[in-house]
């Protein structure tokens, strides 16, 4: 398994994992069981605090265990799964915002948009890792 393999996991597990609890504390927020927290600095700033050490954390231990597989530039094959990942996760962010606004228009809060917007900049870093990991897998 090659080292952007490696990282292409470990940022799509610490996006899962935070996107999680985002969502938990979304939907279970103070406003009660199916009403949506409003939105906060300070709920963005712990989940971007969990995603980074998280990521930090991963990433060390990947470099610490292949130094060489680490410095590696990324070559024709890093750049052809890099770009076909890119364009899943850009059609992925894409449709979520559109989602969104649609759900703006019925509902009129600004919430659903801000949350609905998150989640999908969520979702497409999330495809974008998984089809990185999914491409490696296949030896595309």
């Amino acid at each position: 398994m090659s080292f952007r393999e490696k990282s292409a996991w470990v940022m799509l597990i610490a996006l899962l994992v935070t996107g999680g609890l985002y969502l938990n504390a979304v939907w279970s927020g103070p406003t009660g069981p199916g009403l949506l927290a409003e939105p906060s600095v300070g709920m963005l700033a712990a989940f971007t605090v969990v995603l980074v050490l998280i990521s930090i954390i991963g990433h060390v231990a990947l470099a610490v265990l292949a130094p060489r597989d680490a410095a590696a530039g990324m070559d024709e094959r890093d750049r052809l799964v890099t770009a076909r990942a890119s364009h899943s996760a850009y059609t992925g962010l894409t449709a979520g915002a559109i989602l969104s606004l649609g759900a703006h228009l019925v509902t009129g809060s600004p919430t659903v948009l801000f949350h609905g917007v998150f989640i999908s900049v969520l979702f497409g870093h999330i495809t974008e890792y998984g089809t990185q990991a999914l491409l490696y897998r296949r030896a595309v």
